[in-house]
């Protein structure tokens, strides 16, 4: 995860890299994650 996150930090030339991670929940019970990359086209 930390590999990944310094790459897209890198690619986009940030501090701190535009990735959103949000746990998701249907009736109180886990039911997966949902991860949000924002990548600059260069």
């Amino acid at each position: 995860m930390q590999m990944s996150y310094d790459r897209i930090r890198l690619f986009n030339k940030e501090e701190i890299a535009s990735v959103k991670i949000k746990d998701l929940y249907h009736h109180e019970q886990a039911t997966g994650t949902e991860v949000t990359v924002n990548l600059n086209i260069i």
